[in-house]
């Protein structure tokens, strides 16, 4: 048995023979910056790693053969900067990982790896697995037999992964997934049978992302939910089977429920969001989506089949010197089978129109106001399914009385 083992910056070392007898480590593995390094072979009869194992900045490795018979790593196996490394074949024997799985990570890319080929058998992990700017991987196969992470998943600025196929025997995951910043990403195809999350799930800056599907069987994810500009999305639909109560985040910098900055999502009406919004006590930030997602309001409005509000186009909010007689006139509202009008000479007022029923129509006739005085005006469009949710008051001023128009 060894304690430790550490191959460190060694310039002429080509392979690793002369450890053929080694059988197993108590401690750690470092194979770091061996610059000519190609293979592995001399570890050939490695069985166990008691420790951790860290794989760096070994510009010559194409391949992890010379692992082959590794079926336990105790702590964290950490694969990083290796730029030549085009698969992880040499790992077809390791079952579990007792702390976390690194491939890749911040500014440090294994520039040529295309899959995670090599991985096949192995189950769990008990702790993270983060898959981070590797910009040549294409897929994650090789984690077809991964069922259960103990920590968090992150996967993050893969430029060229198009879904997550691979994943497709993950059940739990026990800390929270971060998809983030692959610009390649179309769906989450292969997170198929995932059904629990121990915290939050955050999926932002996936440019290509066009839909949630493949996250169909999750029912609970324990934290936060933030959706963020994702630039392609147009619908949430996929996560329409999360418990609303398990959505609630456990950090006072954010919210329970983030949806922002996807610039092409119309389509919320999931019964997640829906079920979740008639919640009280929850903090939501909802904004700069397409109409239909734009806030709150408008879900909530999708939600129950109502008609989304309309806008008010004359007089604009805010605007002065109106004549006492005009036209009001605002923006149709889909799905509105007409609209109710209430105005009047205070916030909340009914003096001039109280909740009238004006019909089908964008326009109504308003004579006689007071000169001098705040209007404060109310559109709200119903249909079959009831009134608009959380229509906006605008307000307007009327001219002053002059000589030339008192009567």
């Amino acid at each position: 048995m060894v304690f430790w083992q550490t191959l460190y910056n060694n310039a002429n070392l080509k392979n690793l023979s002369g450890l053929d007898n080694l059988t197993s480590i108590d401690g750690d593995l470092y194979i770091r910056s061996n610059a000519i390094l190609t293979s592995l072979s001399g570890l050939d009869n490695l069985t166990s790693i008691g420790g951790g194992v860290d794989i760096f900045e070994n510009n010559s490795l194409p391949n992890l053969t010379g692992l082959n018979n590794l079926n336990s790593i105790g702590k964290d196996l950490g694969i990083k900067n290796n730029r030549v490394l085009t698969s992880l074949l040499g790992l077809e024997n390791l079952i579990s990982i007792g702390g976390s799985l690194y491939i890749g990570d911040i500014s440090r890319e294994n520039d040529a790896l295309t899959s995670l080929t090599g991985l096949n058998n192995l189950k769990s992990t008990g702790g993270d697995i983060r898959i981070t700017n590797n910009t040549a991987l294409t897929s994650l196969s090789g984690l077809d037999n991964l069922t259960s992470i103990g920590g968090y998943l992150e996967i993050g600025s893969n430029t060229t992964l198009t879904n997550l196929s691979g994943l497709d025997k993950l059940t739990s995951i026990g800390g929270y997934i971060n998809i983030n910043s692959n610009v390649s990403l179309m769906n989450l195809s292969g997170l198929d049978n995932l059904t629990s999350v121990g915290e939050h799930l955050e999926i932002h800056g996936n440019d290509a992302l066009q839909n949630l599907t493949g996250l169909d069987k999750l029912t609970k994810i324990m934290g936060y939910l933030n959706i963020s500009d994702n630039n392609a999305l147009t619908s949430l639909s996929g996560i329409q089977n999360i418990n609303p109560l398990t959505i609630e985040s456990q950090y006072d910098t954010y919210k329970d429920l983030d949806i922002n900055a996807n610039i092409n999502l119309s389509e919320c009406k999931v019964k997640s969001i829906c079920d979740f919004l008639d919640l009280p006590d929850k903090t939501i930030d909802i904004n700069y989506n397409m109409s239909g997602c734009n806030s709150e309001t408008e879900i909530k409005n999708t939600c129950q089949g109502t008609p989304l509000c309309s806008n008010l186009i004359n007089p604009k909010n805010g605007s002065s010197d109106i004549d006492i007689t005009t036209h009001l006139s605002w923006s149709v509202s889909t799905n509105a089978n007409g609209y109710k009008l209430t105005a009047g000479t205070s916030s909340g007022g009914t003096d001039i129109e109280d909740n009238t029923d004006v019909g089908n129509v964008t326009t109504y006739y308003l004579a006689d106001l007071p000169y001098n005085s705040n209007i404060y005006v109310t559109i709200t469009p119903y249909n079959e399914s009831g009134n608009a949710i959380g229509c906006t008051e605008v307000r307007f001023s009327t001219k002053k009385v002059t000589h030339n128009n008192q009567h």
